[in-house]
């Protein structure tokens, strides 16, 4: 039975791969929708709308794509859905997975450390659907 580690994952921006990767997360969620009539002896509810918000941190370096970082630090504004379909990958050959889809950045963070390399973190929401997911 195979099993996954954080040596097998990468992001993707687009079709370029972030080097260095040091983490990423995704949290998934589905809005519940109360559907209770009244009379009714206990609540009922169905599924409404999905979301996903999610971080990855990799680290800074020449070739970091300065499109992920400068419009949220610079100028405080959110990175457009246009420009970024991210692509979280894990897994290789056959047992390869993956969760795409396009999100819009609203958080940047560069860090640095004595005695550390210097890092990126950013937050990302997703907007719209995924693009792909494969997870079996």
């Amino acid at each position: 039975m195979p099993y996954y580690s954080g040596r097998d994952g990468s992001l993707r921006v687009g079709s370029t791969t972030i080097g260095r990767v040091q983490n990423w997360s995704i949290n998934a969620t589905v809005d519940v929708l109360e559907t209770t009539d009244l009379g009714d002896g206990a609540r009922r509810y169905t599924p409404g709308m999905k979301s996903a918000t999610g971080s990855a941190t990799f680290f800074y370096h020449t070739d970091t794509p300065s499109t992920l970082l400068a419009p949220v630090i610079q100028s405080g504004a959110v990175v457009d859905s246009d420009d970024v379909t991210l692509d979280l990958r894990w897994g290789t050959g056959d047992n390869l997975r993956r969760i795409q889809a396009t999100v819009l950045i609203n958080s940047a963070e560069i860090s640095v450390q004595t005695g550390e390399v210097m890092s990126a973190t950013i937050n990302f929401t997703m907007t719209g659907d995924y693009g792909a997911i494969t997870l079996t």
